[in-house]
């Protein structure tokens, strides 16, 4: 939600914002999504959710056909596929057939964005978006009400697998990188009221150690937030920074992560002080297919959504337990047709692919971040991979550590960044590097510093890896 002439909007008192934010965000909803659509798609999503997997996957292969007939009737670069490749719609119904179908990259689609809309180009009702841009440019897409009432259905019924009332409707806080409070002046009430959406509106910028007091306190004075939803590293920093304060975390059963990766002690610590579930789910800007986590902790493919195809990496082999490319054919956005479209994330392929909740969908272990994340390392004993996953598990045993970054200034060289609660011992910044030199091997260079404060990303995000991009 973007705030609109943000001059006037600051000067105003925290109601009168209130009221903006709740008119803001009714128009964002009406002008983005069909709640009637949505409330539709809920329904015949919570009907699919009890049925065999064949029965899904014929679903999943029409929804995949209609999209195909769309594109060969509407969009430019399916119209010059379906010419050079040779294929009927009707006749794609396996993997198999669609591997026929060249990987569509981000860059083609940045490079020729008209290839991928109407011929016609009319966009009447469908909406513009761009990404935050978080490593690299930001990239337009285009997507239907509909493709949007569908994929916030598949939300719902997320939250309702958790034991939400209403999962279109909860009382939840989000923690956004809109900006609905001024980041130039002190706020005593550090959010503001969505009254529509029954939302309290946190901007991820005001996590910080003046507002964690007033803003737990509002949390636990409403008692009614059954879920808050937000990048994991916005939930955690809230926790770490009530815990340091010495402040009771408030009870907030359900907590949905989204948009960056999800480390285990995030999970764990979320949990413990806020005491509900802490649930992750997979979805982007381009909209496309939707992973969320059951009840059993397994991540799952809506395949309703559209199919997700797990690839190897270059040179490499797929193995249960191994990482994976993430390919996306999406359904239902006719605004914006992308198929076999490289999203640029890893999966952990799952070990075990059946899930103890009965439900028969492709199921993936996690989600490792971004392909663009994955630090290559060169040093004299050769060359490795590095994910963020498994960097993150340098900071397990050290509570005074608030946040790091990881920034690798050569092939074999590591800056890290360290923001923490109290100040660290010798023995303890020793012991830091001991554990980076187990995880990456002794023969990198680790340098850790501490910080006063890692600067946020676009759109509020925090890069905790960034590789080396080559000499300057």
């Amino acid at each position: 939600m973007t705030v609109v002439a943000p001059g006037f909007y600051y000067r105003l008192p925290a109601l009168a914002q209130d009221l903006l934010v709740t008119a803001m965000g009714a128009a964002h909803r009406w002008r983005r999504n069909d709640p009637g659509e949505q409330r539709r798609f809920l329904e015949y999503l919570r009907a699919q959710d009890l049925r065999s997997a064949e029965q899904r996957q014929d679903a999943q292969w029409g929804f995949l056909r209609e999209t195909l007939r769309h594109g060969c009737r509407e969009i430019p670069y399916v119209q010059r596929l379906q010419r050079d490749v040779g294929f009927e719609p009707d006749d794609v119904r396996s993997l198999e057939d669609l591997a026929r179908l060249p990987i569509l990259t981000k860059a083609q689609v940045k490079d020729n964005p008209g290839d991928f809309l109407p011929r016609n180009r009319n966009l009447r009702g469908t909406v513009r978006s761009q990404t935050s841009g978080t490593t690299g440019t930001p990239m337009t897409s285009w997507y239907s009400r509909t493709a949007f009432a569908r994929q916030w259905a598949c939300v719902s019924l997320l939250r309702e697998w958790h034991g939400v009332s209403d999962g279109l409707l909860p009382h939840r806080i989000q923690l956004t990188g809109s900006p609905v409070l001024d980041p130039a002046r002190s706020n005593r009430r550090p959010f503001r009221w969505n009254h529509a959406a029954r939302t309290m509106v946190v901007p991820v910028n005001a996590v910080g150690p003046e507002a964690v007091g007033p803003l737990l306190e509002a949390i636990r004075n409403w008692g009614r937030a059954e879920v808050m939803e937000g990048y994991p590293s916005a939930l955690y920093s809230l926790a770490l920074l009530g815990k340091s304060a010495d402040i009771e975390g408030p009870q907030i059963p359900l907590m949905i992560t989204t948009a960056e990766k999800l480390t285990p002690t995030q999970r764990v610590v979320l949990q413990e002080y806020f005491g509900g579930r802490v649930v992750d789910q997979y979805a982007f800007s381009e909209p496309g297919v939707f992973v969320g986590e059951c009840e059993k902790g397994k991540l799952h493919l809506f395949p309703e959504s559209g199919l997700m195809e797990l690839l190897p990496l270059e040179g490499k082999v797929l193995v249960p337990g191994g990482l994976a490319r993430i390919v996306t054919t999406s359904f239902h956005n006719t605004a914006q047709i992308l198929l076999r479209y490289d999203t640029g994330d890893l999966a952990r392929v799952a070990e075990h692919p059946s899930c103890e909740c009965g439900r028969e969908t492709l199921t993936i272990d996690s989600i490792e971040g971004r392909q663009s994340d994955l630090l290559r390392i060169e040093t004299g004993s050769g060359i490795r991979y590095l994910t963020p996953a498994l960097l993150s598990t340098a900071y397990y045993g050290f509570p005074a550590i608030f946040r790091g970054q990881i920034v690798q200034v050569a092939p074999g060289a590591l800056d890290v960044s360290v923001e923490l609660t109290r100040p660290f011992g010798e023995d303890e910044m020793q012991a830091l590097l001991n554990r980076f030199g187990v995880i990456c091997g002794t023969d990198l260079q680790v340098t850790i510093r501490v910080t006063d404060e890692i600067p946020l990303g676009a759109a509020g995000k925090f890069r905790a890896v960034i590789p080396w991009e080559g000499p300057k």
